[in-house]
């Protein structure tokens, strides 16, 4: 997901864990596999694929919406906290 902020362009990156998930970085291409995962969820092989992009989206941030923190970049520099 991109989004702008007064001229700087923002990617996000991924989900750095705190208190029980302390030093554990999720890289967002990832994200979704690791959430299904820890959830129980199984890969799932035949799906409609709207049906499934609501489902992940939905997964995603229910499940980062805890212990973790969105972390971005700008498109031209490091990561940072948003």
């Amino acid at each position: 997901m991109r989004h702008s902020c007064a001229d700087n362009r923002l990617e996000e990156v991924g989900y750095l864990g705190f208190g029980p998930n302390a030093g554990i970085f999720v890289k967002k291409e990832d994200a979704l596999a690791y959430a299904m995962k820890h959830v129980g969820v199984a890969p799932i092989r035949q799906r409609d694929q709207q049906e499934f992009a609501a489902f992940a989206a939905m997964l995603e941030e229910w499940f980062f919406s805890g212990n973790w923190v969105r972390r971005w970049r700008g498109l031209t520099g490091s990561p940072q906290n948003r």
